[in-house]
Formats: C-alpha cells, sequence, structure tokens
C-alpha cells in the first residue's frame, strides 16, 4: 500500500481507538480522531476517487465515530440495547477495517512497468474476418470467422496512454469475471487501468520490423501480456495479440457486441481433451490469417522483416503457436509460455519454452508437461526449456501487477522479477534466432 492508504487505514483505527477509551477522554478522543479520519478521508478520494477498495476503511471509519458519539451521549452502554449493541458494533467496525485494508493492499491500481528500450510504443486494434473459414463457433453457415487483433509497434513519439482493457474495457471486465467466476468489480483496476503506449501513434521511421504474433491463454483476453509485448515493441518488434471468438474470455465486436466464451468442461474426459485439441487447431488457423493481415496493413507496407516473424502464446495459446510453426513455415520461432503442446504439434523451427518453476502440484500432470516439453524441444532446432524458479502458471502474464500477491497464483517470485525473467529469456531467444547482418534492425 502507499503511505497515504496507510495513513488512511490509520486514521480508521484512531476511529476505533476512541470508542473503549476511559470517560474522562471520550469527548476529546472522538474530536480528535473524527479530524484526522476526515482528512486523511478527503485526502485518498481528491487522489485516487471513490475505488471499491476504500469503502471497507470508510465505513469502519464513519461507524466507529457513531460508537463514540453514541458512547459520549448515553455514557457507559448496558443490557442488550447498551452493550452487547456496542460491543457487536466495534466487532463490525475492526472487520469492516481488516476487509478494507487486505483490499487495498491485495487489489492495487494497475502499474504496468515501463516499457524501456529505444522507441516510444504505439498501439492499434483490427478487425479482421476471414472470408475462407466458417465460423466454427456458430451454426450459421454464412457466419465467416473473426478475429479482433492489439498491436503494439515502435513508435515515433508517445501520447496519451491508451486503456488497458481498450475501448470497451468494461464489457470486457464483466465477460473475465463472469469467465473467472468472481464479481467484475474485482476487476475494476484493469478496466481502468492504461498501459504505456499511445493509441495509433505513427509508426517510427526507419527499416524494417521483426514480428510477433501471440495467442492468450484459456479464458485470456488479447491484453493480457501487454506488458511483455510493450517491451518488445520497444525494442523493435511488432507485437500482434488475438481474442479469438466465443474461446478468449470476451471478443468484442466493432459495432461493440460482447462475445463470450462457449468453451466449458463436459465431465467426460476424453470429450474435453478432443474439444480442447480441436479449439487449440482453430487458434493456429487464426494466428496464420492473421500474419497474412498484418502484411496487408497499409501502415505496415514494407516495414515488416518477414525473415523475423516469431509466433508465441501462453498457456493454450503456447499449445496453438508450436501448432501454426508446425504448419507455417512463414514463423521462424515458436514461443511456448507454459503451455502444454497438443495434436503432436512438433515443430522443426528453433523454440523456447518457458516453464513456471512451481509445477501445477499434480505429479502426474507434471510429469506428462515435462515429457512433452522436452519432446517439443528434442525435434526442434535449437530448442530451448527454460524453467523460471518461484513461478506460477499466471506469473508470465499481467495478473501478478492486478491481483493480490498470493504465493499459491504467483509463488515466491516478485511481480517485477517474473516479468525481467520472461522479457529477459524472450528477447534472447528471439536476438539469437534472427541474428545475422539484418538483425534488430530498426533505425
Amino acid at each position: 500500500m502507499t503511505l497515504l492508504e496507510n495513513l488512511f487505514v490509520g486514521s480508521a483505527i484512531v476511529c476505533v481507538a476512541s470508542t473503549v477509551v476511559p470517560a474522562r477522554m471520550r469527548r476529546s478522543a472522538a474530536v480528535g480522531a473524527a479530524v484526522v479520519f476526515v482528512a486523511a478521508s478527503v485526502a485518498v478520494l481528491l487522489t485516487q476517487g471513490l475505488r471499491w477498495q476504500l469503502t471497507g476503511v470508510l465505513v469502519a471509519g464513519v461507524l466507529s465515530l457513531a460508537l463514540a458519539v453514541l458512547r459520549i451521549a448515553t455514557g457507559r452502554p448496558r443490557g442488550w440495547v447498551g452493550g452487547t449493541f456496542f460491543g457487536l458494533g466495534v466487532t463490525a467496525a475492526l472487520g469492516s477495517m481488516l476487509v478494507g485494508a487486505i483490499s487495498l493492499w491485495g487489489f492495487r491500481p494497475l502499474d504496468l512497468p515501463e516499457p524501456g528500450g529505444e522507441h516510444p510504443v504505439g498501439t492499434t486494434v483490427a478487425y479482421w474476418t476471414d472470408a475462407k473459414r466458417p465460423e466454427p463457433g456458430t451454426p450459421e453457415k454464412d457466419d465467416k470467422r473473426n478475429v479482433t487483433a492489439q498491436i503494439w509497434y515502435p513508435a515515433t513519439a508517445s501520447g496519451a496512454a491508451a486503456p488497458y482493457l481498450g475501448q470497451q474495457a468494461e464489457l470486457v471486465s464483466e465477460g473475465l469475471g463472469s469467465s473467472l467466476g468472481v464479481p467484475s468489480f474485482l476487476l475494476s483496476e484493469a478496466a481502468k487501468g492504461h498501459n504505456h503506449s499511445t493509441t495509433d501513434a505513427e509508426l517510427a521511421t526507419g527499416g524494417q520490423f521483426g514480428v510477433v504474433l501471440f495467442s492468450p491463454g484459456l479464458l485470456g483476453v488479447r491484453t493480457q501480456n501487454t506488458a511483455w509485448a510493450e517491451f518488445l515493441a520497444a525494442r523493435g518488434y511488432v507485437v500482434v495479440a488475438l481474442d479469438h471468438p466465443y474461446d478468449s474470455a470476451t471478443t468484442v465486436t466493432p459495432d461493440g457486441r460482447a462475445i463470450r466464451s462457449t468453451l466449458q468442461a463436459t465431465g467426460d474426459e476424453g470429450r474435453d481433451e478432443a474439444n480442447t485439441n480441436r479449439a487449440t487447431g482453430i487458434r493456429a488457423a487464426d494466428l496464420s490469417f492473421a500474419l497474412d493481415q498484418l502484411v496487408a496493413m497499409p501502415m505496415f507496407q514494407n516495414r515488416l522483416d518477414l525473415d523475423r516473424v516469431a509466433v508465441a502464446g501462453h498457456s493454450a495459446g503456447g499449445a496453438a503457436a508450436l501448432q501454426a510453426a508446425a504448419h507455417d513455415g512463414r514463423f521462424r520461432a515458436a514461443i511456448d509460455i507454459d503451455g502444454l503442446p497438443r495434436n503432436n504439434a512438433r515443430p522443426s523451427q528453433p523454440v523456447l519454452v518457458l516453464v513456471a518453476g512451481d509445477g501445477t502440484g499434480n505429479p502426474e500432470n507434471d510429469a506428462e508437461y515435462a515429457a512433452a516439453v522436452a519432446d517439443v524441444v528434442k525435434n526442434s532446432s535449437g530448442g530451448r526449456e527454460i524453467t523460471v524458479e518461484n513461478t506460477k502458471h499466471l506469473s508470465f502474464t499481467d495478473a501478478p501487477f492486478l491481483l493480490p500477491p498470493v504465493p499459491t497464483l504467483f509463488g515466491s517470485k516478485s511481480p517485477q522479477a517474473a516479468y525481467a525473467a520472461t522479457t529477459s529469456a524472450t528477447l534472447q531467444f528471439l536476438d539469437k534466432v534472427f541474428s545475422g547482418p539484418d538483425a534488430g534492425a530498426s533505425e
């Protein structure tokens, strides 16, 4: 928590304490507590606005001051109406304060790392329709496959930061909450947050840029690895992340319609496995199609180095990246970020696999995953597996910058350290694969 938030919580503690001081101190204690609490509340509301995380502490302070005034007016409380009611009130104030303090600690305003690098970062959104493929998520024969792409790229200058979840942030956060089974207000910081990219900024001048296509995890969204994408864009890469309709948590169409994921467990292990493998194949096709569309975009005409194209993904997206590389030779490298390989995809291109060091906690699953990863690395040219110690599955995404720092979610590695390990390994791998006279040309 920030210093101001600590002072805010401390002022509520003072209010609670004012309810139990000796009789001779009650009036002065209540007045002092009220002054401190009001000042801290005004300060935090002016700087942060009315965030839901503040509610618990605000309720605790107001309730405590009301109880303190009640004691001053009535003297020592007695009986159910007095003592018991008063005790319950103090207990409720303490509980509310505790919940509020935990909320402030756990659900912080989004604060993604600065990308650094030699370029400011621009971002734009593209909506692409594949006229050759029917939409597998609907029964309508005339419904064609659509994908939404978030593109980060080296820019000439920086400006106002773009919304983290895009222009339809509320719709996306509602879809994420529904997919995760949590109230959408818990994701309010993501909905209100901004990244370090400028919307529709002018593309940097100079040479050609490498390309990285990205597929998010199951029930993820295209912006889930924004910090990673901005890091690469600031160093001369065009990064394209996709929302996969009826697979990603929410895909928002150009007309503002929200398409929710239809993927769900059936309870039949074989059927679920087949559905997941099918979804992986659809994602892989989306990645190849997205490369077609990117190359055709006017702003990137003759600005992309098609000898430096990689495909990447997290979790289910990592499996899709491997399959896309195995079937599309335009992808010169693949990066699987903690995803179980599927559909016997064994690309011959160089492959980097990043593995969460804390594992899944299921020895059988860990053994299956380890064997599949080893097979992929063995069959690739220049394949490499890197285990990032003290991390969990979500450590490779932006989640550590959004959700409570609970070890069962993210391991013991700090968000900054996990981000640094992921971005460093990715950049070193790409630099090595694409090394040569034109490698990294972006000037």
